[in-house]
């Protein structure tokens, strides 16, 4: 029924015309969809052309035939429209333009579209010496009422004083781009434009989704705006249909119930530890400028024990680094001795959860530690003196 409705819509947009009506249903009504996680609709439709505002175009008075498609997807639809533009023709616009009177939104309302209702992705710029020029042409679009995307990750994305001084509505990161979705460094940096998004006002729009676990990532780092062949890749408009969102809707679903099995394996995981632990009685000794503990006891509770150490009340390390040697043996590492760690976001965490259930032991979210090349859930309690103590625990996400 919607495809009927779509394609009478779609010969009546094109009666009059004598562009062949096949070669418009296959090379024009092409687009990638844009899910929203939000609502589980398709957001809007990408068209990576970033030919639209060249300069031979302006000049047209006659709707190409891709533009033809875009105004049928907004009429039909009321998607949002995904565009890329070249840095020179931003500059240009900027330059030629005197107050609404911008060839690039002129050229949008000539196409049936709404400035509010257009995403706009500024490609292939240098910013050598025209970061200030950059920022006023993007500012200028952002009044007139266009949404602006910002690559935060892969080919051609801005650098994070860039970000900060754009204040995108949307900051892109194309999976396909990176080279390991699953290295330490790139979850770090996801890690640092999920924060950054959060604070900017920005949302995050993570294209290149071809697995089940690059969905999560997407997912995991933050991510409202979702695309990639996981979800069909790239769509004519007159299959648009209840399939495409159920397909969308199937895969997020999946990964709900993937998340729940792994919360529920952390949570086995935390308990059965916590039982251990309860039961155990932490005696410290002072010897001189640094303090020692019954290590090989505590080895004992749980061979999933890795490191041990200690620091005072301010973050500082007071004891050496006690690390799992084997099944039974370990060795002491001293270098670490009066470092203070309260910089690190881990220690004050720590902090406010002691201080608001002291008696318990706090339990981290885990991550990868590069140096034990596994992942690691760090227990940490206070003890004796205002002493903290903290056990890194080898947690097997695959088991």
């Amino acid at each position: 029924m919607i495809e009927t409705i779509i394609k009478n819509n779609y010969s009546q947009e094109l009666s009059g015309s004598n562009v062949s009506h096949n070669k418009l249903l296959k090379e024009s009504l092409e687009a990638l969809a844009i899910f929203s996680l939000e609502d589980r609709s398709i957001f809007g439709f990408e068209f990576r052309d970033d030919g639209f505002f060249t300069q031979s175009q302006l000049a047209e008075f006659n709707l190409s035939e891709k533009i033809r498609s875009l105004k049928l997807v907004n009429q039909i639809h009321q998607n949002h429209v995904f565009l890329s533009l070249k840095f020179e023709d931003l500059i240009q616009d900027l330059n030629s333009s005197s107050g609404l009177n911008s060839q690039i939104r002129n050229q949008i309302l000539k196409y049936g579209l709404k400035p509010s209702e257009t995403y706009l992705q500024i490609n292939s710029f240098s910013l050598d010496e025209n970061f200030h020029s950059f920022v006023t042409a993007v500012d200028f679009l952002k009044e007139l009422g266009f949404k602006i995307i910002m690559k935060g990750f892969g080919k051609e994305s801005v650098n994070l004083e860039l970000l900060g001084a754009l204040k995108p509505d949307i900051i892109k990161i194309d999976l396909s781009e990176i080279l390991d979705e699953e290295s330490t460094d790139t979850k770090t940096v996801l890690a640092y434009l999920k924060d950054f998004s959060l604070s900017n006002g920005s949302s995050l729009f993570f294209s290149g989704i071809h697995s089940a676990s690059s969905l999560s990532l997407a997912i995991d780092f933050g991510s409202l705006y979702l695309q990639g062949s996981l979800f069909g890749g790239q769509i004519s408009i007159q299959s648009q249909s209840f399939l495409d969102i159920f397909t969308f809707g199937e895969k997020i679903d999946s990964y709900h119930k993937e998340k729940r099995k792994k919360i529920s394996k952390e949570i086995s995981f935390e308990s059965e530890l916590l039982k251990k632990l309860e039961d155990f009685i932490f005696v410290t000794k002072d010897l001189g400028d640094r303090i020692i503990l019954d290590a090989q006891s505590i080895f004992k509770i749980s061979n999933v024990i890795q490191r041990i150490y200690i620091t005072d009340w301010i973050g500082t390390q007071v004891s050496a680094y006690y690390e799992r040697v084997g099944d039974f043996g370990f060795k002491e590492d001293k270098s670490s001795l009066g470092k203070n760690w309260a910089y690190l976001p881990f220690f004050y965490k720590h902090v406010k959860k002691s201080f608001r259930e002291p008696e318990k032991w706090q339990i981290s979210d885990p991550y990868f530690d590069q140096n034990l090349k596994q992942y690691i859930v760090v227990f940490s309690k206070i003890i004796e003196k205002e002493y903290s103590i903290f056990l890194d625990m080898a947690f097997d996400l695959e088991k």
